[in-house]
């Protein structure tokens, strides 16, 4: 056959089907081509196998070409490279005198032309070429591996082929960027040119360190010779000392070196640093790793003012000693900012927000991991009439009264905050303090105060937690509160305000004998939830028409029951109550006709629109058992067992005197039910179990009442009867 073209290879790329790629170039049998899969993003080559069930391929073969068809649908991820490859063997062999065969001379003949135009595919497409026209007697032989070894393939300066191992001195071409670089004056220039942040440190600037030398203006150069970058501050001999207020510029960070060892002693009676823009300025920067002592009467160790995204971090700051008054404070339109794991000690507050005509609220500021230590307030939101503050964020924060003006200041005081978050902070206990640890003044509303721990060794007035002002929708959750007190929680207005699920943690001054927490004060206001071990007390809420309420309060220790539970034992001195944890008991003494009666102190539940429920465990035989509500002698709602008329349970609603008894034909049983009345102005149903039993439309009682439990023996002997969950829904 002839040979008429130089082709050696041919692909094709994938497209999520099986591929079929036909090749011009003759070949013979199987072995003859080497076909490989590559993913185009990675380079990664798989050679396929003919024959093969799985990353395979089949094949036709021809003087003309064939057909290669792969074993798999390729992706379009994918190319598949087919490439001849003829063995390069000689298997023709010519015996001197034998025949003269034209067919295998040719096909030799043709098998070395194949092999050419694979050596030649190699040389022209895959191997390093020295142009025909370089002059004669140039070295083009590579190295011998020792003295090549660990080195780089390189020419010499006639185009000799040779290994260095360094880059070759003399003169090179420079580009553009390349060029300014070489010819910047220092290298401040360079960082600038490359757009590196730069870091200065404040020796080079003239600053001494040593405690005596003022170096405020040599910080204040330093500072100044950067657009963007980081101030160093590396551990002085004693201290940098300076009397002039330091103006930081926005972007640049003040860093010290290691924990804190930096120190900035401040001896003048404004503000040690500045951080003060006369415009909202975005500030990527951070104060850390800094101690500043202010050695005066200084107004701030730290002032910010329309400062954006700056952090304070690992700051030590005192600002107490001297009388100085604020620690850190942000002065209008600081939004984004962030102070973490600082401490914080101030002659009067720690850490100040306030608003500005100019400059307005502060938005966004996170503080967290700090510990906080002001003479009169911690943390302080002031309102000065021009914009409230928004979303602020207490997090694992430490609050330390620092001294005897907590007898009129709160720890942390918000006004006009919205959205705050209180979480996870050490409130320390102080025994002259009667201030409230957390005061809420002003529109503040929608603050979230949650698994905090708050220890009280003081009589706070009006409360530990006081929600003054206009203050709405606080949520206090899951804190612990332990010490001694007279008030948790101060309610004097608002709407929306929730207390639920705290721990009293050895408190027993906060608990009646029910466990339940007795110091939650509402002066004013509506819509309260107040929750503690499953309790919501009815007479805590005051409301209004048509709010809602859910109550489902379990029942504690009853043995010796307070005011708030009137024990009615008629008049056998013999009957008595018992309880265990989480079940009251009216148990019967057994003397006969001894009667146990628990009813709440006020009339807590309406009868109209209104829904009771019991989880009650009574006996079935010579014994009259109730449950229900309660106005007078002559006015009740209850589920009602008299085993002196039958064993069944009765349905009884009574009014001036006139009453429906409907039998429920439901007998009577040892087993724990739950019995439930839904009470309308003109009806009455009942269940037991989820399953109604009857329903009552005459004599129906109107007025609110109070929860009412009965249990009498008809029998010398004892009859218990328990509840451990009553629930209220009720309309007002």
């Amino acid at each position: 056959m002839t040979i008429a073209n130089q082709t050696n290879r041919t692909s094709g790329v994938g497209a999520g089907v099986v591929l079929e790629i036909p090749y011009v170039f003759p070949t013979l049998a199987s072995g003859d081509l080497i076909v490989t899969k590559r993913l185009t993003s990675t380079g990664a080559e798989t050679v396929l196998v003919e024959d093969a069930g799985s990353d395979g391929y089949t094949a036709t073969y021809g003087s003309g070409g064939g057909i290669v068809t792969t074993s798999d649908s390729i992706a379009s991820t994918s190319t598949v490279h087919v490439v001849r490859n003829t063995p390069r063997t000689q298997n023709l062999n010519l015996e001197q005198g034998g025949a003269f065969n034209a067919d295998n001379v040719e096909a030799a003949l043709d098998k070395l032309t194949k092999i050419v135009i694979q050596n030649k595919d190699l040389i022209d497409n895959k191997g390093l070429e020295f142009p025909s026209t370089d002059a004669a007697g140039l070295t083009n032989e590579v190295p011998n591996s020792v003295d090549r070894a660990s080195k780089v393939l390189s020419f010499d300066s006639a185009g000799n082929a040779t290994a260095s191992s360094a880059v070759p001195t003399g003169s090179v071409s420079f580009s553009t960027i390349g060029t300014n670089i070489a010819e910047a004056a220092d290298a401040s220039a360079v960082r600038t040119l490359l757009s590196i942040d730069a870091v200065v440190d404040v020796r080079d600037h003239g600053a001494t360190g040593d405690g005596s030398t003022d170096d405020g203006a040599a910080i204040q150069a330093a500072m100044d010779s950067i657009s963007a970058g980081t101030v160093l501050f590396p551990i002085p001999d004693v201290a940098y000392s300076y009397a002039t207020t330091l103006d930081k510029p926005s972007n640049v960070s003040m860093v010290g070196v290691s924990e804190r060892g930096s120190i900035l002693s401040y001896t003048g009676t404004a503000k040690a640093i500045s951080c003060s823009y006369a415009n909202a300025t975005v500030d990527s920067s951070e104060i850390s790793n800094l101690r500043i002592t202010c050695t005066s009467t200084a107004t701030d160790a730290i002032y910010c003012k329309a400062t954006q995204d700056m952090i304070i971090r690992n700051v030590f700051i005192q600002n107490l000693n001297s009388g100085g008054t604020n620690g850190i404070h942000l002065d209008g339109a600081c939004h984004f900012m962030q102070i973490q794991s600082c401490r914080v000690f101030a002659g009067t507050v720690g850490i100040l927000l306030e608003d500005q005509a100019t400059f307005l609220d502060n938005n966004s500021v996170v503080m967290r991991d700090t510990y906080v230590t002001g003479t009169e307030t911690s943390v302080k939101v002031k309102y000065n009439s021009n914009a409230d503050h928004n979303n602020l964020k207490l997090d694992t924060m430490k609050f330390d009264p620092g001294g005897s003006v907590h007898t009129t200041n709160a720890i942390v005081e918000l006004e006009q905050a919205q959205e705050t978050v209180i979480h996870n902070c050490y409130f320390e206990p102080h025994g002259d303090a009667t201030a409230p640890n957390i005061k809420l003044i002003g529109n503040t509303f929608n603050t979230v105060i949650t698994a905090n721990r708050l220890q009280q060794n003081g009589s706070h007035s009006p409360g530990a937690i006081q929600c003054a002002g206009t203050s709405s929708g606080t949520v206090i959750s899951n804190n612990i509160i332990t010490g001694n007190t007279g008030t948790i929680v101060a309610f004097q207005s608002g709407v929306d305000n929730v207390f639920a699920d705290n721990t009293l943690a050895s408190l027993i001054t906060f608990q009646d004998s029910w466990l339940r927490p007795k110091t939650i004060s509402v002066s004013a206001g509506k819509d309260y939830t107040l929750r503690y071990r499953g309790w919501v007390d009815r007479e805590w809420n005051i409301s209004h028409d048509f709010s809602r309420f859910y109550d489902d309060f379990h029942l504690f220790d009853s043995s010796t029951l307070d005011t708030r539970w009137d024990i009615d034992d008629g008049d056998v001195v013999a009957a008595q109550t018992q309880a265990i944890h989480g079940v009251l008991g009216l148990t019967t003494s057994d003397t006969i006709n001894t009667t146990c009666i628990v009813r709440s102190p006020k009339r807590i539940i309406s009868s109209n629109k209104s829904i009771l429920s019991f989880r009650a465990t009574t006996q079935k035989t010579n014994v009259n058992t109730q449950m229900g509500i309660w106005f007078d002698a002559t006015s009740y709602i209850y589920f009602e067992l008299d085993t002196a008329v039958d064993g069944n349970w009765h349905l009884v609603s009574r009014t001036g005197g006139a009453e429906t008894d409907t039998d429920s034909s439901e007998a009577a049983d040892l087993d724990q039910h739950i019995f439930k009345i839904e009470m309308l102005n003109n009806s009455l149903t009942f269940y037991i179990d989820g399953a109604l039993v009857g329903t009552i439309s005459t004599n129906i009682l109107t007025s609110t009442s109070q929860v009412h439990m009965f249990n009498k023996t008809l029998t010398n002997a004892n009859k218990a009867f328990t509840v451990d969950t009553v629930s209220i829904l009720q309309v007002r």
